[in-house]
């Protein structure tokens, strides 16, 4: 569900005034009517939501899905036709989507609420609080630092120089340090015939416990989901969180670390500097990722990879293992 302190709902609307403007195809009479009050993933989706599909990869989000709409392609339409939801075929379902989004939500910038700001809490006179937020016991909050709108921020977290924060819920003894921004917009982009749109992200980015973020580094906010760190997650300087990332409790990730859209990292993960993965993979509960790896498949829970492209640690070594031996046979047939 949409979080209230942070964004509006302007919704429900007509599936027509929805798609005004929006060039689509849709086989079935009088869908005009349809009544839309959500934006969700396809996978989550109730009655009377909007969502989208892309790609055959994500078939299975049709198991569950309930929506009462739903962009896609022409390859796609007939499958989501068979679960009884509304195809809308258009050129681009998810620059389509985002369209839509924008008329159903938009970000709170009211200025209406003051903050609420616990008696013990240390706050520098150059940090800038927006509207409706509140900040608990002992929270400290370092020069120039900028809080928007209805963020929350548990007891004795400590905000350092210049971070910036929005749509955001910081739990207990979170240690922000300074540079890091925390719930903006993701790198959510898509394009179609009107051009490219900066698809608006309604989630928000939620800290547990005693989370550290190191300085100058980023955790966006969720596209449609949260993005989630865990108690006791540890982020060095600059690491990159994308937008829908979730981070099991107690993982750790050294600098230089880039973790892109939807993926899913389990507990107790550790992953080396300069370390990237693909979107929408998992890494499992214990598993061990050397710096300066390529990930580009899941990782199973408990095993230690490495390389580029990224493979287990043994495998890895026997590959750079017989690629030495290919460059001294080369060395000694070339004497």
């Amino acid at each position: 569900m949409i979080d209230k302190r942070f964004f509006d709902h302007l919704g429900p609307l007509s599936l027509g005034e929805l798609l005004t403007n929006i060039t689509h195809d849709c086989p079935i009479n009088g869908y005009f009517d349809i009544s839309v009050s959500n934006a969700a993933n396809l996978a989550d989706s109730e009655s009377g939501d909007i969502s989208f599909i892309d790609n055959r990869r994500h078939l299975n989000a049709l198991e569950t899905a309930k929506a009462s709409a739903c962009f896609t392609t022409d390859r796609l339409a007939p499958k989501l036709t068979e679960k009884n939801i509304t195809p809308l075929i258009v050129k681009s379902p998810k620059a389509a989507f985002g369209r839509v989004i924008n008329k159903l939500f938009s970000q709170i910038i009211s200025n209406d609420i003051l903050p609420q700001i616990a008696e013990t809490a240390k706050i520098h006179p150059s940090a800038v609080i927006g509207s409706g937020v509140i900040i608990g016991e002992n929270v400290i909050i370092g020069p120039n630092v900028v809080i928007g709108t209805g963020v929350v921020i548990g007891a004795a977290s400590q905000i350092m120089n210049g971070a910036s924060i929005e749509c955001a819920i910081l739990g207990e003894g979170c240690f922000i340090k300074s540079g890091a921004a925390i719930g903006t917009i993701g790198f959510g982009m898509s394009h179609d015939e009107n051009g490219v749109i900066e698809l608006p992200h309604i989630g928000r980015a939620l800290l547990g416990k005693h989370v550290r973020v190191g300085a100058n580094s980023c955790v966006d906010r969720g596209f449609l989901q949260d993005t989630i760190l865990e108690d006791d997650v540890k982020l060095d300087n600059l690491v990159q969180i994308g937008h829908n990332v979730r981070v099991g409790a107690r993982s750790m990730m050294a600098s230089f670390v880039g973790i892109p859209g939807s993926c899913n990292i389990g507990c107790d993960v550790i992953i080396g500097g300069q370390a990237g993965l693909a979107d929408h993979l998992t890494v499992g509960d214990g598993a061990k990722i050397a710096g300066h790896s390529g990930i580009m498949h899941n990782v199973p829970a408990g095993e230690v990879w490495s390389g580029y492209p990224g493979m287990p640690v043994r495998q890895h070594m026997r590959v750079v293992s017989e690629l030495m031996k290919i460059g001294k046979a080369k060395k000694n047939a070339s004497k």
